[in-house]
């Protein structure tokens, strides 16, 4: 450049001045930087990195937060977005930084590889991203391109040079590129509403949103239909292909999992990013660490639901409850969407209805007369998800499997189960008696594994349950329950509180009462363990 063009471009970039919170913050002085490398100015420079690396922290009302989720926009999960520029942005400065006197601390790299470890190994699943942690960038081709753009910032994280970095980019790329998959576990991000299960072949995604949690975000013409997608949507992926370029094609109020209206209009349009979303506060998690539940009170636009999930080992057990609204539009429950490779053999017999499709089976039972399952020629514009593209016409074909509750329902409900790896024999064979519903109502969602001996439940207000002749419990405190045997005779409990306020929790488990503190401050929502004698 010439002296007259280098002055203009540091006219120009005089413009961004430090603010904002997480990555715009990140950004922002990433901007006074190059500005004070143009100008030659050390102090400038080292005043930017400086801010720069106060952001590497975790727990702040945006960034990282303590459940390993990254946020922005105020409290809105935003892995595929914010979160993947802020890996991105840190990994090339650690590197650029390395070797001098503004290298990255130790302790500042652990932050970030504890974003890589504890968050995004979870989100990919054999190459992709997961959709419900893609925010509103919902490009064609994303899940595969934000993926690897992930891979390539864990492998340069601390320009290669750091032990504890190379270990935890070792470990990813082993977990979410390869076959050999080893992260096996259940985790809720209990301050994102968001849970993930992941088995050796397969692995569940479930995004809700509360009275705490904002959904998703549209703006600059991005994510034109994702009004729903926070409501309850379960995407379950064996080789990753499931729903991968599907956006243009989709019936945007049947997304796998949700319940809301079925309607010919188009979906509502999110008129800004700060939407406010599900008004529920009954919305959370529970993991023993290999298995686990979550929980949605759905309460949005005169549509009320008690949703509820158990991940198995075998199967994801779905329930729903409490289902109303005094709406004239029939209200539904999509139980799958996604592409269609074949069709759908079923199998019905007088206590349920069987789906089998492309390796993987569906058992819905008391609900064989709402329930629909077809293949459908469908069409769409990828400008209509995403206005950055043309208005060109692609096409496909789709397998949709749904529940129709009717028009202005009162507590109406559902049960099914998807079994993500499964023969037409292991849908034939598989039992569903092996998962009791003890109770599925607005009060209590509660489910006895029979395999296990555990009982798991959402109790939303007190409750006195006999779970089999040997088991009685007495649930005092609203929240989520697994109850099983421990050692020495003693019973087992997990519990969280899904609305984040209460102090203790008190059961009773065969007259033997116990009461527990319950996590406070930042830890509000997480997993309690204790034992009653």
């Amino acid at each position: 450049m010439t002296d007259a063009e280098k002055q203009d471009a540091i006219t120009v970039m005089k413009q961004a001045r430090f603010g904002m919170t997480g990555q715009n913050k990140v950004w922002l002085a990433g901007n006074v930087m190059m500005r004070g490398v143009l100008e030659n100015n050390l102090d400038l420079v080292k005043q930017a990195r400086d801010t720069i690396v106060s952001e590497i922290v975790r727990g702040g009302k945006e960034g990282i937060k303590d459940d390993g989720c990254f946020h922005q926009h105020g409290p809105q999960p935003q892995f595929g977005n914010y979160g993947l520029a802020y890996v991105y942005t840190m990994s090339l400065l650690s590197g650029l930084f390395s070797d001098t006197s503004m290298a990255f601390t130790p302790s500042q790299l652990e932050v970030i590889a504890g974003l890589l470890e504890e968050g995004y190994q979870w989100v990919i699943w054999q190459g992709k991203m997961d959709i419900a942690s893609l925010g509103c960038q919902l490009f064609a081709s994303t899940p595969l391109h934000k993926a690897l753009s992930l891979a390539f910032a864990a492998t340069e994280l601390g320009g290669g040079r750091d032990a504890r970095c190379n270990q935890v980019a070792a470990r990813l790329l082993g977990n979410c590129f390869s076959p050999r998959n080893e992260l096996i576990g259940h985790k809720h991000f209990w301050q994102s509403d968001y849970t993930l299960s992941r088995r050796a072949g397969w692995m569940a995604s479930l995004k809700m949103a509360s009275d705490r949690v904002m959904g998703v975000e549209s703006m600059n013409g991005d994510n034109m239909k994702g009004y729903y997608m926070a409501d309850g949507a379960l995407y379950i992926y064996k080789d990753a292909t499931e729903y991968y370029d599907i956006f243009p094609l989709w019936d945007w109020r049947k997304l796998p999992g949700v319940t809301c209206y079925d309607d010919v209009r188009p979906v509502p349009l999110l008129k800004h990013s700060y939407y406010p979303g599900n008004r529920g506060r009954f919305v959370g998690g529970l993991s023993d660490g290999k298995n686990g539940i979550s929980a949605m009170e759905l309460d949005r636009d005169g549509l009320k639901a008690q949703k509820f999930w158990l991940f198995a080992d075998e199967a994801v057990l779905c329930l729903g409850a409490g289902i109303s609204s005094d709406s004239a539009l029939h209200v539904t429950t999509a139980v799958e969407q996604c592409w269609s490779r074949e069709e759908p053999l079923r199998i019905s017999t007088a206590d349920d209805t069987r789906i089998w499709h492309h390796g993987r089976g569906y058992v819905l039972w008391n609900n064989s007369d709402s329930c629909f399952a077809r293949t459908v020629a469908s069409s769409g514009s990828w400008h209509d998800v995403m206005q950055m593209y043309k208005n060109d016409t692609v096409s496909g074909r789709l397998f949709t499997l749904y529940l129709d509750h009717g028009v202005r329902p009162k507590e109406s409900s559902y049960c099914y189960a998807v079994l993500p790896e499964a023969t037409e024999a292991d849908l034939r064979n598989f039992r569903t008696d092996n998962f009791r519903v003890m109770c599925n109502d607005s009060r209590l969602q509660a489910v006895w594994q029979v395999d296990r001996s555990v009982c798991w439940a959402a109790v939303r207000e007190p409750f006195t349950l006999r779970v089999t002749p040997e088991l009685e419990v007495d649930f005092h405190t609203p929240g989520l329950y697994r109850i099983g045997r421990g050692t020495g005779g003693r019973w087992e409990v997990y519990f969280s509180d899904p609305m984040q306020y209460q102090d203790e929790v008190q059961i009773t488990v065969n007259g033997k009462r116990g009461t527990h503190a319950l996590p406070q401050g930042k830890n509000r929502g997480t997993t309690l363990r204790f034992e009653i004698d």
